[in-house]
Parts: C-alpha cells; sequence; structure tokens
C-alpha cells in the first residue's frame, strides 16, 4: 500500500502546500491522515482517507476551533467554485457518492447557489467496487488520485486571504499559535486543469511519471491559452477553457511569438517537421 511520504509529495505537488501524512494501518483498512502543515490542528483541519475492501472514503475534518475557517470558506469567490464544481464532478463522474452539507442541510456541490451564514460544513466521498490487490502500481495510482481529487475539494474553498481568529483559544492549557497562509489562486487553477485534463503534455505527449516515476508523478506546467496580460487581472479564469497542461519545453515554444502560439498550431509545427524526416 502506498508509503505516507509518497502520497505527501503527490499532495504537496498539486496543489502547492505543505501537507502532513500519517498512516495508520489496522485490521479493517489503511487510513491517511492529511493535515496542512502551516495550520495547528485546532484551528485547521484534518482529511481522512480509508482504504477499505473494494472501497475508499474521504472525510473533511474541521479542528474544534476551526469556526472562523468554516466562515472563511464561505466567503470563497466564483473563482474558487469553479474549481470546487471541477472536482466535484470529477469525483461523481469517476463513481464517487459525494456528500455536502452546510449547517447540516444537503447541499447540491454543482450548484451556483450555496446557503449564507456557515456555521459547519461536512464533505465527504465514498467510492467502492474498487479492485484493490491486482495491481501494486495501479492501487497506489487510485489512491493518490482520489486523494487529490478530494483534497482539490478543500483547497478550493480555503481563504485566499490570512484567517485570524477572533478570540485565540486553548487545548490542553497551550495557546493556539495563529498561522495564516495565502493560498495561491494560480495554484488552485493548476489543479484544477490537471485534475480535468490530465499531467501529460496536451502537445507532445510526454508524461513526467512514466519517464521519472513517483517524483514525476503529477509535474506539469499550466498555460494560459490566452494570455492573463491580455485578459487582465481578476478575470475569472476557467480552468476547462482556459488552460491546458504542457511540459517545459513545449511551454516555451508556445512563447516563442506574441500572442502565444495556441497548442493545436504547436502540434501542428511538431507533426510538420517529424514529416521531413
Amino acid at each position: 500500500m502506498l508509503d505516507a511520504q509518497d502520497l505527501q509529495l503527490a499532495v504537496q505537488t498539486r496543489f502547492g502546500i505543505a501537507f502532513t501524512v500519517q498512516r495508520r494501518v489496522t485490521t479493517e483498512a489503511t487510513v491517511y491522515h492529511i493535515q496542512p502543515a502551516d495550520l495547528p490542528s485546532p484551528i485547521g483541519f484534518t482529511v481522512d482517507i480509508h482504504i477499505g475492501w473494494r472501497s475508499i472514503e474521504a472525510r473533511f475534518i474541521p479542528g474544534t476551533f476551526a469556526a472562523e475557517l468554516v466562515r472563511a470558506m464561505e466567503q470563497s469567490d466564483a473563482q474558487q467554485r469553479i474549481a470546487f464544481r471541477i472536482f466535484a464532478k470529477a469525483a461523481q463522474n469517476a463513481g464517487a457518492n459525494l456528500t455536502f452539507r452546510i449547517n447540516s442541510a444537503p447541499t447540491d456541490p454543482m450548484s451556483e447557489s450555496w446557503p449564507h451564514g456557515w456555521t459547519s460544513c461536512d464533505l465527504s466521498l465514498r467510492r467502492g467496487n474498487l479492485m484493490w490487490g491486482e495491481d501494486v502500481e495501479s492501487d497506489d495510482e487510485q489512491i493518490r488520485s482520489w486523494t487529490c481529487r478530494f483534497v482539490g475539494l478543500i483547497v478550493a474553498l480555503l481563504p485566499l486571504e490570512p484567517v485570524v481568529p477572533a478570540v485565540t483559544g486553548e487545548t490542553e492549557g497551550a495557546v493556539v499559535q495563529v498561522l495564516s497562509k495565502r493560498y495561491e489562486r494560480s495554484r488552485l487553477n493548476r489543479a484544477a486543469c490537471i485534475e480535468l485534463k490530465g499531467s501529460c503534455c496536451i502537445v507532445c505527449g510526454f508524461d513526467f511519471g512514466a519517464t521519472y516515476g513517483p517524483i514525476g508523478e503529477g509535474f506539469i506546467h499550466v498555460h494560459h491559452v490566452i494570455s492573463v496580460s491580455v485578459v487582465g487581472q481578476g478575470t475569472v479564469i476557467d480552468p476547462s477553457r482556459d488552460l491546458v497542461p504542457v511540459c517545459p519545453n513545449c511551454h516555451a515554444m508556445l512563447h516563442t511569438s506574441r500572442p502565444p502560439l495556441l497548442p493545436h498550431a504547436l502540434r501542428a509545427v511538431m507533426k510538420d517537421r517529424q514529416a521531413l524526416t
């Protein structure tokens, strides 16, 4: 079963956020506990991934003093909610049962209108009928994919500005140190693009994972089809339309002209060169 360090590397590579991952093995399941490294657990959250017999279950668990974090998640903007819907749709398309509740009320993850005044956020998924144990590499890849897919749902709603609790709480006599982290919009869009389109170069097909193994899993550049300098700052980016995964070589070649070449145009250049050889 996938090592905790390998899963930690996969999640951190995908989202550009430092996480800690611990693995616990019982007679019934293998459980991965995932936490953001920059937030103490009382004001942050944990993601639990349960690998059971022919199933995977994932659950978002806010910390004891995470009320401010939950309220900040309510303030997620249009850009973030586009990314959330991308991960939610990917999970549903892959056969998962997704549960999303705001203030204990069932909420449609694909809706553009959610309840106001969040006091709680329940998010979980379950996917059954998985065939574990037939191939170790396939098992590991499924664990990485499902974990990144679920973590993506949460990262999509994380605040883009520091979270500062109104009152600092105490846990077991120790004052909680309030740490803050600004989660980058560009990294969120990158992760959503990869979830939709994979991590192989859309131009030449290069796959870092296939070539370099675990250290290359999920690594790829993401290219704006229309340059940010053209669309302007503050424009809502739709990863399904505006972003594509490309290797560093093709990324550099796309930017050899202004405006950048379109991916299909660069692909045509490559095919023309191959026809000459």
